[in-house]
């Protein structure tokens, strides 16, 4: 009698965990998120080709991931050049064709938003040093980083007016026999984004007062599910207790009878 009651109690309270846990899973969801492989917009191997001249506003896909490339001051600020279109402007860090500041002036920005929730994003850039020559310090070029939750690439769109989840700066350095400093920036955040800002701010008057970017390399988020240790502990829990109840529980005894 005491082991069917022990049988019955052991049952229930397995029973209780699985159904808790359950809910858990259900009305609890927990996620982690893992960096997938990194995508590279260079503006030569994406998708639509896209000739020399090219003025932004416009799209880049590569592996599945779209880049909206767009300008809120002046929607045709940046155009797409390279060693043939510019020949006197030296780049090595840079490759075939780049984005490159058609009026440069001070402040000048451009928004990147993409299809796909990010983790990181690095880029090479340079900054123009009109007033500056090697020896001096390089201009900053900034970065900021926003979630926008609206689907558009559309940059009219753009919620660069919510808090960021966060900003980065760098500046170049002067390579040897180039015309202006160059550098990478790179971006590494714990939360999502889909949108950044790359701005050059005023620094004085000798600052620089325009900015080239290429090799852009995003890297976006997977969702995974992730078990909290409540919930992971229940089931271990409900699946010891059932695992006892089977152990304890006597086999079924059969009857042959004979045919006739």
């Amino acid at each position: 009698m005491r082991e069917n009651k022990s049988s019955a109690s052991l049952a229930s309270f397995a029973a209780g965990l699985l159904l808790v846990s359950m809910a858990a899973l259900i009305l609890i969801p927990s996620f982690a998120f893992a960096a997938t492989t990194p995508v590279t917009f260079n503006f030569d191997t994406s998708t639509p080709p896209l000739n020399e001249r090219t003025n932004i506003p416009f799209n880049q896909t590569s592996a599945g991931m779209t880049a909206y490339f767009s300008s809120t001051p002046d929607p045709a600020k940046f155009s797409l050049q390279s060693i043939a279109t510019n020949p006197n402007l030296l780049m090595s860090w840079f490759s075939g064709k780049y984005l490159y500041d058609n009026s440069p002036s001070t402040g000048d920005s451009i928004d990147m938003k993409f299809s796909i929730p990010l983790s990181s994003i690095n880029f090479t850039f340079a900054t123009f040093e009109f007033h500056g020559a090697p020896g001096l310090p390089p201009s900053n070029i900034t970065l900021t980083a926003y979630m926008d939750s609206n689907s558009s690439l559309l940059p009219w769109r753009n919620s660069t007016y919510l808090p960021p989840v966060g900003s980065a700066s760098a500046y170049g350095v002067w390579p040897t026999n180039d015309t202006y400093p160059e550098g990478t920036l790179s971006y590494n955040s714990s939360q999502q984004f889909n949108l950044v800002r790359i701005q050059l701010p005023y620094q004085g008057p000798n600052g620089a007062v325009g900015f080239a970017l290429d090799n852009v390399v995003a890297t976006d988020f997977t969702a995974i599910p992730e078990f909290s240790p409540f919930v992971l502990g229940s089931l271990l829990l409900a699946n010891t207790a059932l695992v006892m109840l089977i152990i304890k529980k006597k086999p079924f005894k059969t009857r042959l009878t004979k045919s006739t």
